[in-house]
């Protein structure tokens, strides 16, 4: 299969230290070296947020524009389908827009969800190793490319489960109020629920398939879908009704899809308390390839990967496996790192390119 998404050029202006001018990469894979601190990740998360609207970095749009400057500019050109067309991110910090050839989308979610992307990076481990927030991260990340419209419903719930907060710590609102508050927290928890659980079993299945390729010989990994809401949403409102104080000390809503999880184990060990940093890594690797799985079977084509600092964090067997993986899908990477010599093979195909990072300055160093 030949994918048919790939990222023709890069411009940026004023965004970090990257110095202005095009970035042309390779068909296939691209090697981007150089020493820790002079822009690498600096790319990455310039491409990112040009095709997704967000930083995978930092908090704020605005801590992305270069010191002394008021504002920044990341353009991306992308050919899908033989159609080419551009993204473009315009940041200031009174205001941003994103624009698709010119032309504002309806949604950010419009814009974000126009380009499949998966991204690496090291805080990634934190699927495998941190608390649940990571995980139902990864499913509403799916969310927008597969289901989108139902970040409609997770948005809502969102802003729905703030204004009961609030009206829970002000202490002021009667019971019809609150009740009113608490019906659509379950309309909208049931659909986010449901659209993640429809995100799961298409994850859960190419989860355990990459495991077996990336993991540790023997082990089982096994994937669950874990909640505290019940069935019935009378039961549902009911349980919300009767934990009203319980919520107003603890800041947050006890029950609900906010704190839902997905549960990885292994030969039935919890991975999270039990797995070596090793295990760790093939978890996320299997993760990694799982969403890639996904958006390949929506889009019939392997979304653009995005692999930062990919040398620190993976052993060699492992990263050539992780490596090979991808090229088998034939999509189109990008990666980061401080040696080069780990990825000759890689560099060996036509569709190949390194580049070297200075101070923000790009310069080709190997490939057509």
């Amino acid at each position: 299969m030949t994918a048919t998404s790939r990222i023709l050029s890069l411009d940026v202006a004023d965004f970090r230290n990257l110095e202005t001018g095009p970035f042309v990469p390779a068909k296939g894979f691209n090697l981007v070296v150089g020493e820790n601190g002079h822009g690498k990740t600096n790319l990455l998360e310039a491409l990112y947020v040009g095709l997704t609207t967000k930083s995978f970095r930092a908090h704020k749009l605005g801590e992305t524009i270069a010191r002394g400057k008021e504002a920044a500019r990341v353009r991306v050109r992308i050919e899908a389908d033989g159609i080419t067309r551009e993204q473009r991110a315009n940041l200031g910090f009174s205001g941003r827009s994103f624009l698709i050839d010119e032309k504002r989308p309806d949604t950010y979610a419009t814009y974000a969800s126009k380009t499949p992307l998966v991204l690496f990076h090291p805080g990634e481990l934190e699927l495998s190793q941190g608390g649940g927030a990571h995980r139902r991260k990864l499913l509403d990340r799916l969310l927008l490319y597969v289901a989108p419209m139902a970040t409609s419903a997770l948005t809502a719930y969102a802003k729905v489960l703030r204004e009961r907060q609030s009206l829970l710590e002000e202490g002021t609102a009667g019971d019809r109020e609150l009740v009113t508050f608490e019906e659509l927290l379950v309309r909208y928890g049931r659909e986010v629920e449901r659209a993640r659980r429809e995100i799961f079993g298409l994850l859960a299945p190419q989860a355990v398939a990459a495991f077996r390729r990336f993991g540790s010989p023997g082990k089982m990994l096994a994937l669950d879908y874990l909640t505290n809401v019940p069935e019935d949403d009378e039961a549902y409102l009911r349980m919300l009704r009767v934990n009203r104080s319980v919520d107003a000390r603890r800041s947050s809503a006890s029950i609900g899809p906010h704190r839902d999880d997905l549960v990885l184990s292994l030969d039935g060990a919890h991975a999270r308390g039990f797995a070596s940093q090793g295990q760790h890594r093939a978890l996320v690797m299997a993760l990694k390839m799982a969403e890639v799985g996904v958006l390949e079977a929506k889009y019939g084509t392997a979304p653009i990967f995005l692999l930062d600092d990919l040398s620190s964090e993976f052993d060699a067997a492992r990263l050539t496996a992780l490596l090979e993986a991808l090229a088998e899908r034939d999509a189109q990477m990008f990666v980061t790192s401080t040696r080069k010599e780990l990825f000759a093979e890689a560099l060996r195909h036509e569709d190949a390119r390194a580049f070297e990072m200075t101070n923000g300055h790009l310069e080709t160093v190997s490939g057509a």
